[in-house]
């Protein structure tokens, strides 16, 4: 990643509607749903529009120094209350997914930012909320993988810099871990059968979801599973040295 200072990497939650972090001197795009639903009566309105609005919140977020907006969302919308819960999936559809995040993820580029696809294969078909609890997700890989669609599509399309799994477990694919402490999902499906080559980075290792022990195991589990950047949320920087000085 090209960031503005090397020595450190700032990155932000900034999709616009439910989940916004800056206040009212900057531009606030609408929610994800939006641009799905404008899709379905003029897609090629709704492809000019999620363009131009990735580049304008890309480029406002890089001349006040953040490296990343952790974006797109490219999960679809189902059942989950954490994402179409509150309109962050673009629409139900794979391949409207596809066109719209691909010209959001230009729009990015365009500002100089990398993307972030996310929640890795899919968080939109199981409802519970994995910054509270454990979401399960029993369906077999074979219905699992038209979740995975956007993904495959845009890695093989080299428009995702960044991949960031979902904390939520798949026992048809692996019944111990969820994806960001999985080697099945990060190495053997996600490296290997779709060929992705960039960064993967961990969702918050502090949210319930990810709850397997102590805050040092969740990070050596990540990392050891493949995850190249482990995020850690809304901790003191007492907790944060603690934690980096044993890891």
């Amino acid at each position: 990643i090209r960031n503005i200072r090397p020595e450190i990497l700032i990155g932000v939650d900034n999709e616009g509607g439910a989940v916004w972090r800056f206040g009212e001197s900057f531009f606030k795009p609408p929610e994800f749903k939006s641009y799905g639903e404008l899709y379905d009566r003029e897609p090629g309105v709704a492809l000019d529009l999620i363009y131009n609005n990735a580049y304008r919140v890309a480029k406002e977020l890089r001349e006040i120094k953040i490296d990343l907006t952790l974006m797109p969302v490219l999960d679809l919308d189902g059942i989950s209350e954490i994402i179409g819960g509150y309109n962050r999936a673009l629409h139900q559809d794979p391949n409207i997914v596809i066109n719209l995040a691909g010209k959001f993820i230009d729009g990015m580029h365009k500002a100089g930012m990398q993307s972030t696809g996310k929640h890795f294969p899919g968080h939109g078909s199981c409802q519970a909320d994995s910054h509270i609890s454990l979401p399960i997700d029993k369906r077999e890989l074979g219905e699992i993988q038209q979740d995975i669609l956007p993904f495959k599509q845009l890695i093989k399309e080299n428009k995702l810099d960044i991949i960031m799994p979902a904390h939520v477990l798949y026992p048809a694919v692996d019944k111990n871990n969820i994806p960001c402490f999985s080697k099945i999902w990060l190495q053997d499906i996600l490296r290997g059968q779709l060929g992705f080559t960039g960064l993967i980075m961990s969702d918050d290792l502090w949210m319930q979801g990810a709850d397997i022990g102590s805050h040092l195991e969740r990070l050596v589990a990540a990392r050891d599973a493949g995850c190249d950047l482990l995020l850690m949320n809304k901790q003191s920087p007492e907790a944060m040295l603690e934690v980096l000085g044993d890891f």
